[in-house]
């Protein structure tokens, strides 16, 4: 009788380890399957990531670019303003001389 539970025992020991072997050998597949997939999504995350960078830098250097272009646009406007100050005041000058030389012929006549 012993015997007999020893081998019962036994046999339902042998059953469980193999089920056992099956549920490690599928996990450890799992295991593969899922580690490849997370370096794939590690790997895509890095150029992602690369990606950004990149934009971000080169958005950084437009910007840059695009407010220098503002200044000088702002002093060549400030000059042509001056400029165009300057010869308003020069005609405006010219203009009182005129009136006021016609203003004489007018008084002498």
């Amino acid at each position: 009788k012993k015997e007999a539970v020893k081998s019962n025992a036994a046999g339902r020991f042998e059953s469980e380890n193999d089920s056992l072997k099956t549920e490690l050998s599928s996990t450890k597949e799992k295991l593969i399957t899922v580690t490849a997939a997370r370096e794939k999504l590690e790997s895509s995350l890095e150029k992602l990531k690369k990606k950004c960078v990149d934009r971000v830098k080169s958005a950084e250097q437009s910007l840059a670019e695009e407010r220098n272009l503002n200044e000088e646009r702002k002093k060549k406007m400030k000059v042509f303003i001056e400029t165009k100050a300057e010869e308003l005041r020069i005609a405006k000058s010219d203009n009182d001389e005129l009136y006021n030389e016609v203003t004489e012929a007018r008084s002498t006549i």
